[in-house]
């Protein structure tokens, strides 16, 4: 992770003071701290480098290769023998370091700061967010620069002529979305959903609605939370916090934000927009994937808590575009290849399915074009239900009218077992190897045809873009 500091440069002691620590070596420093990241390959002139213990590895061995590499300092809890000598932030605790970093550089910006959370769509909500708000001068958190140090990293990087900042705040523990809260100190914060990422460390659906309303900790007094209606395991925050407002994004008006008459058109999709005000007319979002249509509606109710007018909203979101790897189209052999490959979870897994057979293939319920493959990679974190949440998608892309299933990773038989439920076993295969992706590439290739449909979905850990990576090379008039 890297972030270009949003309000200009620092000396080593103002960077150390700002962190909770002390200076070392600070006379030493070749230049101003502009920038700081947490991979030693990102360090060089002008970027202090921030040494974390990991799991796997210690950042504190990479200090000597970030000052070879032209870093002015290190943000660091000490520094090794080898590199005695290098200008320093010493601190007690590196993360908890960058986040107090973040609190204290960005004190006194003036701009409202939106946290983004939830199983899913917590990116493509913020993205949806920026746009609905882009009429003022927006800030966005870079990427998924999501966690509890990636959120910090965001926000120090917000210039200080932001009116408004929106920020992705995730969590993968227990404890770490108080932490996001208490750095983003939100003035309007979103929960997109309650779904089953991570629930290996979180233990139940109730864990991690436990874990998301955290986000609430810091939240304005008089702030505003959004919470998606018919969640059972948020009613009684709705019912209590007077903060509270509900957004719906099925068609249904029994929401205080809610889209009505979802209805495509042409590569969009339009709806209207009932609230508390009263109806803002004729949305467009700039894509037919229905399951997209929440995080719109979330966007526009900031956009509305906000003051954004109903003029700067429509422009806002008309301009939205997809970010990398979420949903990406490509064309490649007369086909259509739709790169899903950032995250998975049983919810996007069903809402890929809707797309790959329903509104992204189909026109007022009538299936045009050719075959619908669907090449499935493995979902990670799920705890002890892992086999059972991949037969259930596997089955879900067979009911939901997928031809063909490709089932790539570990759990490629379980994905392929529920899909064998209703579909031929001809149709059905499956290549469990993670580290053999071409075998998948030429299964596919061997069934696609000129006017196919085709989606590529697994968690990130999978690297399931090497498929089409593959594919391309094997096709060579892929565009």
């Amino acid at each position: 992770m890297k972030i270009r500091l949003g309000r200009g440069a620092l000396t080593v002691a103002e960077l150390a003071r700002l962190c909770g620590g002390r200076a070392v070596n600070a006379g030493r420093a070749s230049e101003p701290v502009s920038a700081l990241c947490t991979d030693s390959a990102e360090a060089g002139p002008g970027t202090a480098f921030i040494a974390i213990r990991g799991a796997r590895s210690d950042g504190h061995d990479y200090i000597a290769r970030a000052a070879e590499a032209g870093s002015p300092a290190v943000v660091a809890e000490r520094l090794p023998d080898s590199s005695a000598g290098v200008p320093a932030a010493i601190v007690p605790d590196s993360v908890a370091a960058v986040g107090r970093f973040a609190v204290a550089y960005t004190e006194g910006l003036g701009a409202v700061r939106i946290a983004v959370t939830g199983s899913v769509g917590k990116t493509t909500t913020k993205e949806f967010t920026a746009c609905a708000l882009s009429s003022e001068k927006v800030y966005s958190s870079k990427g998924n620069y999501n966690s509890v140090i990636g959120m910090p990293l965001s926000l120090a990087g917000m210039p200080a002529g932001a009116r408004f900042g929106v920020f992705e705040c995730g969590m993968e523990r227990q404890g770490q979305m108080p932490a996001i809260s208490r750095v983003c100190r939100p003035h309007v914060a979103a929960i997109t959903n309650i779904g089953t990422s991570h629930l290996e460390f979180f233990g139940s659906r109730e864990g991690i609605a436990e874990g998301k309303l955290a986000v609430a900790d810091c939240l304005d007094a008089d702030g505003v939370l959004l919470l998606p209606a018919g969640e059972p395991l948020l009613a009684e925050r709705l019912r209590s916090d007077p903060r509270a407002r509900s957004f719906s994004g099925d068609g249904s008006t029994a929401a205080d934000y809610a889209a009505a008459d979802i209805r495509r058109e042409g590569d969009s999709l339009v709806f209207d927009l009932v609230h508390p005000g009263g109806t803002l007319p004729g949305i467009a979002i700039p894509t037919v994937a229905r399951h997209n249509v929440p995080a719109a509606v979330i966007a526009c109710a900031v956009a509305l808590v906000c003051g954004i007018s109903p003029d700067g909203i429509r422009a806002g979101l008309a301009s939205y575009a997809g970010v990398g790897m979420r949903q990406q189209e490509l064309k490649m052999g007369g086909c259509t290849v739709i790169a899903d490959c950032y995250n998975a979870s049983p919810e996007s897994m069903r809402a890929a399915a809707d797309l790959l057979c329903g509104e992204g293939g189909t026109s007022a319920g009538a299936r045009v074009g050719g075959k619908r493959i669907a090449v499935l990679g493995d979902m990670y974190e799920l705890g002890p239900d892992s086999d059972r949440y991949h037969f259930e998608v596997g089955r879900y892309f067979a009911r939901a009218g997928t031809d063909v299933l490709i089932a790539f990773g570990p759990s490629a038989g379980f994905i392929a077992s529920g899909a064998s439920t209703l579909m031929e076993p001809r149709s059905v295969l499956r290549f469990p190897d993670p580290d053999d992706p071409g075998a998948a590439a030429r299964a596919l290739r061997d069934v696609m045809v000129p006017g196919d449909r085709v989606i590529v979905k697994a968690s990130r850990r999978l690297r399931a873009e090497r498929i089409i990576e593959i594919l391309g090379k094997l096709l060579p008039e892929s565009v």
